[in-house]
C-alpha cells in the first residue's frame, strides 16, 4: 500500500487515502487522510475521538481508542450490515431492516 500512495502522490500530488475501516492508527502511518467506519454509526465519539487523536499524532491516545473500535469492529463484523443496523436502532438510530442478500 506504502508503494501505491507514494507513486500516487508523485503523479497527483493532491491524491488522499481513506482507510476502509476502524483501523486508524495504522491506516494513517501508511499515508491515509481519513477513514471510513461503518461503526461510527453506533460510537460516534469514540470514532471521532480516535480520528482527532491519530490526526494530531497523539498515537498512545489515539492507540487507547483503537483497541476499543477494533473490539466494536470485530462484534459487528460477525453480524455485518444487519447487525451494525440491529446496534443503530439501539442507539436510537433506527435505519430499518437490512435486505437479504
Amino acid at each position: 500500500m506504502i508503494e501505491v500512495i507514494a507513486d500516487a502522490s508523485r503523479v497527483r500530488p493532491s491524491f488522499q487515502l481513506v482507510a476502509g475501516t476502524e483501523y486508524m492508527v495504522s491506516a494513517h502511518a501508511t499515508g491515509a487522510t481519513g477513514f471510513l467506519a461503518p461503526t461510527a454509526i453506533v460510537a460516534p465519539a469514540l470514532m471521532r475521538k480516535l480520528y482527532d487523536h491519530v490526526c494530531a499524532e497523539k498515537y498512545k491516545q489515539a492507540h487507547d481508542l483503537q483497541v476499543d473500535a477494533a473490539f466494536l469492529y470485530r462484534l459487528f463484523d460477525k453480524h455485518g450490515v444487519a447487525g451494525l443496523k440491529v446496534g443503530a436502532k439501539l442507539m436510537a438510530r433506527d435505519c430499518g431492516q437490512a435486505r437479504p442478500p
